[in-house]
């Protein structure tokens, strides 16, 4: 698969509009889209993970932390100034600071969506350190941090760890499929079996959640999760499903502007949630999902494209390394 196929950025531009919508503060539908939006997202992160041998460890996860902390920072810290506008108290200052440090489940308001940045980069370490081992050691470390997670949730269900670290075990989970399955993703989606079987255990499952005979819950940020082999087989199946309509979507050259959303997933990852807080506190406005998702989605672009042409403002928001830096790197990894 080459490093940047049009159906990937395509379905990276859908996940991030998933998102948007989720948070638009529609109960039902996020109850829905939580099934499968963030399993989505680190399935298609491992899709573009790429493995190249031997490496240094060490050098590889600075950059890592690097391109995902150096942004975490540069957003944190303008929000919490940016919001004390509103709040203008050390009680307020302080609160949000510490759980900005903290973060994790405990994350609100403007910072709510940053547990996925840190549960992000926590996946890619654990991941990137585990694949040095033969393909038996990966799968165990992978399914017994995946098996202990559920654990913890079950018996520690009010619990907040740190920067979701208990969760970076779930997400590894559908990490690893993307990366595992790459081989033969696009064979599976070319495959109307396949696609049936998706199809029905998707349907099937929202058919007797909504008549209320299962109610399936799988919410990542909060640590909802009970099924162990429920949270892996319906988020999958909506995700094999999704992808097959980004491919058709590739192939036939529509919705292009859809991929460059994928380009810029990111930056609006960070800036919906704040962008949106800010017009309803600014002007005292309450809306519902479509405004709040063409909000989201279009503000958030047009600062990204903004930021692009800054070298500054890339590396402190975009995560982008210098051109030196840029130059020293010889990453083993792209993703």
């Amino acid at each position: 698969m080459s490093n940047r196929e049009n159906w990937i950025d395509i379905a990276k531009g859908l996940s991030i509009i998933l998102v948007v919508i989720g948070h638009s503060g529609h109960l039902e539908v996020n109850h829905f889209l939580a099934w499968f939006r963030m399993p989505f997202f680190f399935f298609v992160s491992g899709l573009i993970f790429k493995y190249a041998g031997d490496f240094n460890y060490k050098a590889w996860s600075r950059i890592q932390m690097q391109k995902l902390l150096i942004p975490y920072a540069s957003y944190g810290i303008l929000f919490i100034l940016s919001f004390l506008v509103f709040h203008p108290s050390i009680d307020y200052l302080l609160h949000t600071s510490i759980q900005f440090l903290y973060g994790g489940k405990i994350l609100e308001g403007a910072h709510l969506v940053f547990w996925f940045i840190t549960c992000l980069l926590l996946t890619r370490l654990f991941f990137g350190y585990v694949l040095r081992y033969t393909l038996a050691i990966q799968v165990s470390c992978i399914g017994g941090g995946y098996v202990l997670a559920h654990l913890l949730a079950a018996c520690f269900p009010d619990m907040a760890f740190p920067l979701n670290m208990d969760v970076a075990l779930v997400t590894a989970a559908y990490f690893a499929a993307g990366y595992y399955c790459k081989t033969w993703i696009k064979k599976w989606m070319a495959d109307w079996k396949v696609l049936l079987v998706c199809f029905l255990i998707s349907s099937t499952f929202l058919a007797l959640d909504y008549f209320g005979v299962f109610i399936f819950q799988l919410d990542l940020k909060y640590r909802i999760f009970h099924h162990i082999f429920l949270d892996l087989i319906i988020p999958l199946s909506f995700v094999l499903l999704l992808l097959s309509v980004c491919v058709r979507i590739a192939s036939h050259g529509l919705f292009g502007w859809i991929s460059r959303l994928g380009v810029h997933t990111v930056t609006i990852m960070y800036l919906h949630v704040p962008v949106n807080m800010f017009i309803a506190m600014l002007f005292d406005l309450r809306y519902g999902v479509i405004p709040y998702t063409i909000i989201g989605i279009g503000i958030p672009l047009l600062i990204s494209v903004l930021f692009q042409k800054s070298s500054i403002l890339s590396f402190l928001f975009l995560g982008r390394l210098t051109k030196s830096q840029a130059v020293r790197k010889k990453e083993p990894f792209v993703s």
